[in-house]
Parts: structure tokens; C-alpha cells; sequence
């Protein structure tokens, strides 16, 4: 169960904070387990399928979306046409659209703050030339996932 409480006139969701000793034994179970993940356990399974999609392309997509999410899908289907994003538009309400943009829009800011910068520093170890370094970190987005 989620707990939330609306903020700044009703405008703004904030989620309270939950207190362990609050919470009944199945929850506080389920949130102990969700620690004993262990990374390899879980590159076990995704290594193979990322192998199979990189080998089979579409067609491993295809099966994947069918394993995983029940539906199947031609990969002509991967993208959704304009003609079906119109028909869409059309059934709704404008007053759906209003917000359904807006909220896309509170997200993509929200998101963009969290876009992190390069930075790097120029250092000369015991202020001798001949000791130089340069340490710093990038970060470059994938044009696209998938």
C-alpha cells in the first residue's frame, strides 16, 4: 500500500516516508526478500535473452514480447502508425489530451534535472609538470533503447 499526500495546494504528489516497525510482518517480508536479489542470478537470465535478441534481431523480440507480456506482435506492429495515434486522439476527450500533455511535460522536467554533466580536472601532482593528470567522467545518452 502506498501512502501519499498531496502538497502545495493539491498540485504537487509527495510520497511519505514509511516506517519499518509500521509495517505488518507480510510487507516487511516482501521488502527484506527484494534485498537477497543477487546481480549474477540476474544476469543469468538476461544475458541469454540480450545474446538472442543480438543474434535474431526482430524475430527474438517478437518471442520475448510473447514470453513476457503475453502479446503478440509482428514487427511491423513495434511502431504504432500516425493513422492509429490519430484514430487514438479522436476518442478522447481534449480535456484527457490537456492533461495527458501536461503530465508529459511535469515528467520530461523532472527527468532533465537529473541530467548529469561531463566535468574533468586538470592536476599536476607536487606542482611538477612532468606529473600531470587528468581525471574526470562522461556521460553520453543512447539516441535510443532497443
Amino acid at each position: 500500500m502506498l501512502h501519499w499526500v498531496f502538497a502545495g495546494g493539491g498540485t504537487t504528489l509527495v510520497r511519505q516516508p514509511r516506517r519499518l516497525k509500521d509495517l505488518d510482518k507480510e510487507t516487511y517480508q516482501i521488502i527484506l526478500k527484494r534485498a537477497d536479489v543477487k546481480i549474477e542470478d540476474t544476469l543469468s537470465a538476461i544475458i541469454p535473452i540480450v545474446k538472442e535478441v543480438e543474434k535474431r534481431g526482430d524475430a527474438a523480440v517478437t518471442k520475448f514480447t510473447a514470453q513476457f507480456d503475453g502479446v503478440d506482435l509482428a514487427p511491423k506492429d513495434f511502431q504504432v502508425s500516425q493513422k492509429r495515434v490519430k484514430a487514438a486522439y479522436e476518442k478522447v476527450s481534449p480535456e484527457l489530451i490537456v492533461s495527458l500533455k501536461k503530465m508529459h511535460q511535469q515528467v520530461w522536467d523532472f527527468h532533465q534535472r537529473q541530467r548529469r554533466e561531463d566535468w574533468s580536472i586538470d592536476k599536476f601532482f607536487l606542482n611538477k609538470k612532468e606529473a600531470h593528470y587528468k581525471l574526470g567522467q562522461r556521460f553520453i545518452p543512447v539516441e535510443r533503447a532497443g
